[in-house]
């Protein structure tokens, strides 16, 4: 009860407390994680920051290692709502701590989110409605500028845990004379995630001469 308490010092303090016990005793989150992961999914959209931070903390080092990917798998379903909630909440810096548990659930069952499961496509269209234009508002601010470069490093780090590099492979490229301009890969390997296909340039304009550069 004292993790939904009124005053946000109570809070962070129970959930300080509550990492000093699973840490002595792990295997009191297995026996009770129906309960465990319900108060805690309930504090991923805490509006204290302390509390905010305190979660993630007991979530990275005691709580998620101490029930492993099979016991965290039914729990799957209602973690992730109650985190796609965090992830449209009002604050910013309440979704970008959404990220950082996100970062976490994933690095604790991987499986569940490659691309052959459910999740993966949710949490990456998360990602990209968090780097939209809406997000961004009308004027480049130095703390939006940062919160955007904190989404794409979190992006990143979740990519490299759903996908991780499978090996390595550069297709054989086109013969055609392209100078410095990069060139399409001619395929990718069987199973290969979309990003390992690399982009062409397009055509490069025609030359204007004196008269279209008067004219312009």
């Amino acid at each position: 009860p004292q993790t939904a308490h009124h005053s946000e010092r109570v809070r962070k303090d129970a959930l300080v407390g509550l990492q000093e016990l699973l840490t002595s005793h792990p295997a009191e989150a297995r026996r009770h994680a129906a309960a465990l992961l319900e108060k805690l999914a309930a504090r991923l959209s805490d509006g204290d920051a302390g509390a905010r931070a305190a979660l993630l903390q007991l979530l990275r080092a005691a709580a998620l290692p101490a029930l492993g990917a099979a016991t965290l798998a039914p729990f799957l379903p209602m973690l992730m709502a109650h985190l796609e909630a965090a992830l449209t909440h009002l604050e910013a810096p309440v979704r970008l701590d959404a990220l950082s548990a996100l970062e976490a659930l994933a690095a604790a069952a991987p499986h569940a989110f490659a691309p052959a499961g459910a999740l993966l496509a949710p949490c990456l269209c998360h990602y990209a409605t968090l780097l939209s234009r809406a997000h961004r508002g009308r004027s480049v601010k130095a703390q939006a500028l940062a919160g955007l470069g904190k989404v794409v490093a979190s992006l990143r780090r979740f990519l490299s845990t759903a996908l991780p590099a499978g090996g390595g492979g550069g297709g054989a490229a086109d013969g055609g004379g392209g100078g410095d301009e990069p060139r399409a890969a001619a395929g990718r390997a069987p199973g290969a995630p979309l990003m390992a296909q690399r982009c062409a340039w397009g055509p490069r304009p025609a030359a204007l001469g004196p008269a279209q550069l008067m004219a312009v």
